[in-house]
């Protein structure tokens, strides 16, 4: 699959997934284990989602663009040079900490099951 980023349709999270105006693509989905790939689009502003679990899947992030800035100062920032890449296992706690998007994020992201949130 190619993908222009500048031609992205962009569509609406399920309702209640983020607290701001995020976006998302789902570029694949298994129906039969609920795993899946997703482009989410963060935009300027808070928080996005409220700290959660997922209780079905692991999850791995790769942030392509964009930076935040957590409550400490500290700063997460990816561009073409410098990409970050993390993985939360099922049932782990976290977005405990609201992040500050200062300038829009691409994130890619892979769900190994559904990706059911259960806030905490």
């Amino acid at each position: 699959m190619r993908m222009n980023g500048k031609e992205v349709e962009w569509e609406d999270p399920p309702k209640g997934d983020f607290l701001t105006d995020v976006k998302i693509k789902v570029l694949w989905r298994d129906e039969k284990t609920g795993a899946h790939f997703r482009l989410l689009k963060i935009p300027l502003g808070g928080a996005s989602e409220l700290a959660h679990v997922h209780p079905e899947a692991n999850q791995w992030n790769f942030m392509v663009s964009g930076e935040a800035e957590r409550p400490d100062g500290t700063k997460m920032t990816a561009s073409e040079d410098n990409y970050l890449f993390w993985y939360i296992p099922k049932g782990q706690k976290h977005a405990q900490q609201p992040l500050r998007t200062v300038k829009e994020i691409i994130r890619l992201q892979y769900f190994d099951g559904p990706s059911t949130k259960i806030s905490k």
